[in-house]
């Protein structure tokens, strides 16, 4: 073989491994936040059509070819009636029979108690992992491991999780006969170990409350070497993320299980990770139907819940329809219950809480689940009227999410440019100063950018009452005896 054909093979041959830019890809899916969200929901984003829910997830994921990893970072049951009669352990054995690898452990989930969760833990013969979850002797409970190894194409992923120690008030004094250790030196422990154990790249499982910019999440990998991917869940309003800070990548997922992150790890010839790719998968049961078997154990949970919470409050003489792309009765009800209840000036929610209309008829506690899932609480805020124009305004622009007023009434033309679609706001009758320091009911979901702008940082003072909207709702309706349609307080002019 002559010098210049051999030349020709090494040039063509190193073309070829250029080209070739990773040796291998693992393939993660991940979830967070789920909150009880356990069902297939009317979403406005997908025209209305059921999206989302565990069973919907299952059948997805069964169609994926390959090994592939499905983890969750915890939260389980936070904000629904059937997720908090659970307790976890329903939605434990379905992430086992959905296909899930493990899950993390958040602050959210130990609110019953550990008694009640250790209980469902053991029951569910499933991984739930902690890395600095002891009990107070220092000993790791048997059945909470403190990482896992999984093996895909070669590579060796180890996953870990933590329970955020700024987060553990969250718990209360339930924790019973554990204890949450410093996340930082659980972080570096628990890495060493798997790197001696052979890992390739390390997953972060977490979940932390609302914070900006990822500060928790990046405070982290500031403290701790070694991990490669930060797995957490994004504030409900937030969109599906990542970041690639500090040679490792932070993906949030957003919350209730609507979507499905999917994330292709590409890993060298050396076995580092060389990129992520993100994609989200809309879990819609249109296009992939729902697991039987899941499907019915939901079903018989949603039944069971709804006995319970079949109590009576209110009578509702119209339908009370729930609009998102402008202003609604349902909308204006439950600004007006806030403000009422904070003997506030005004009241202003957003229409993304609100998830169904009432019909005409009997309202019951279950009612309120279904027309406000969250556990959002009201703030009350002290704000100048300039300010108050200014938060309409930004807040005109967020699709599908009008804001709710009471105590107020708005002319507004949403042909006009951003900055000039509110044409007058008037507050008892008379027009708003814009010096003048009003008194304004929101939620702690609006004041940490739920209409998707920060307006609110302007105000003079804010205090969040730690008092949930479903509990005062319950308490107005329930005095309201009666609700039927009125007009609304937006007058659109031209």
């Amino acid at each position: 073989m002559s010098k210049k054909i051999v030349f020709i093979l090494i040039a063509v041959l190193f073309a070829m491994a250029c080209k070739q830019e990773y040796l291998t890809t693992v393939t993660v899916y991940h979830t967070a936040g789920i909150g009880g969200m356990y069902w297939p929901r009317q979403e406005p984003a997908y025209e209305n059509k059921e999206t989302g829910g565990i069973g919907v997830l299952k059948n997805y994921f069964e169609r994926e070819y390959g090994k592939k990893l499905l983890l969750d970072s915890g939260d389980w049951f936070s904000e629904t009636p059937e997720g908090s009669i659970g307790k976890g352990s329903y939605i434990l054995k379905m992430m086992r029979m959905a296909g899930y690898d493990a899950t993390g452990l958040s602050y959210t989930d130990l609110a019953p108690g550990w008694a009640t969760m250790s209980e469902n833990i053991r029951n569910s013969e499933f991984t739930v992992l902690s890395s600095n979850i002891k009990t107070r002797g220092g000993a790791v409970p048997s059945y909470i491991p403190r990482s896992i190894i999984k093996e895909i194409n070669g590579v060796k992923i180890g996953i870990f999780s933590l329970v955020i120690k700024n987060d553990k008030e969250s718990a209360g004094g339930r924790l019973g006969e554990i204890k949450i250790f410093d996340e930082i030196e659980a972080a570096k422990a628990v890495i060493d170990d798997l790197k001696n154990k052979g890992a390739d790249a390390v997953i972060l499982l977490v979940d932390v409350a609302q914070n900006e910019n990822n500060y928790e999440e990046r405070a982290i990998l500031e403290q701790v070497e070694g991990i490669n991917i930060v797995l957490a869940g994004a504030p409900s309003g937030e969109k599906t993320s990542i970041e690639e800070y500090d040679n490792a990548y932070i993906v949030k997922t957003e919350p209730f299980l609507i979507k499905l992150t999917k994330l292709k790890l590409n890993f060298d010839f050396n076995k580092k990770l060389a990129g992520v790719e993100l994609e989200t998968i809309p879990l819609s049961k249109e296009k992939y139907g729902e697991d039987e078997a899941i499907k019915k154990i939901v079903d018989d949970l949603r039944s069971a819940t709804f006995k319970r919470l079949n109590h009576v409050i209110a009578e509702a003489e119209d339908l009370i329809a729930d609009v998102d792309t402008g202003p609604s009765v349902l909308g204006e009800i439950i600004a007006g219950c806030i403000k009422d209840w904070a003997k506030a000036d005004i009241g202003i929610i957003n229409s993304d809480p609100l998830r169904v209309s009432i019909p005409k008829g009997k309202i019951t506690e279950y009612s309120l689940y279904e027309v406000y899932p969250y556990n959002d609480t009201v703030m009350s805020v002290r704000i100048r009227g300039e300010e108050l124009k200014n938060i309409l305004e930004k807040s005109l622009l967020s699709k599908n999410n009008f804001p709710q007023i009471s105590g107020m009434t708005v002319e507004y033309n949403m042909s006009e440019p951003e900055g000039s679609k509110v044409k007058s706001i008037k507050i008892r009758g008379g027009k708003v100063s814009p010096g003048t320091i009003y008194r304004l009911a929101t939620t702690d979901h609006i004041m940490a950018g739920g209409f998707g702008h920060d307006e609110f940082v302007n105000a003079v003072e804010f205090k969040n009452t730690r008092v949930d909207i479903r509990t005062l709702l319950r308490q107005c309706l329930y005095r309201k005896k009666k609700i039927s349609n009125f007009p609304l307080n937006w007058k659109e002019v031209k």
